[in-house]
This record gives structure tokens, sequence and C-alpha cells, in this order.
């Protein structure tokens, strides 16, 4: 399975709205459309997600922020 899609505002619209259409389709969405089609995927099949470059880790400059989406033992 291949998942590529997602969304982003445009311009400089910011706000709990944005935070949260943004994190229904690009987080949620993600993960109910993956845990949906686990059943069907071959036991040696792959669940492969596309993101944007605006999505990397290396973007985020608080040491512990990063650290807490970067810690192993994170779940959903």
């Amino acid at each position: 399975m291949l998942n590529n899609s997602g969304m982003a505002f445009k311009g400089d619209a910011f706000g709990p709205e944005v935070i949260e259409t943004t994190f229904k389709t690009n987080f949620y969405g993600t993960v109910e459309l993956t845990e949906k089609v686990l059943p069907f995927i071959a036991p040696s099949g792959k669940v492969i997600i596309v993101g944007s470059s605006i999505g990397k880790l290396k973007l985020v400059s608080n040491k512990e922020t990063l650290s807490k989406y970067t810690d192993p033992r994170l779940t959903k």
C-alpha cells in the first residue's frame, strides 16, 4: 500500500482550526486508513507513507520537542 495524501494551508493562515484540520488529515487520516487496510496486506507486504519535506524532524529546533518525537518508546 502506498499512501501519498496530505494537505497544508497556503499563506500565513494559522490558528486552532488550521491545526485541527491539518492533524485530522495528515495524522489521524493516515493512521485510520493504514489500520483499515492492514488486514488486506500480505504478511510480506509493506505500507509506505510519503510525506513532504516540511514534515522533517530536522526542522524542529527545540531539543525537548525533538526528543519527544524521536523517543523509540513513542506510541500512537
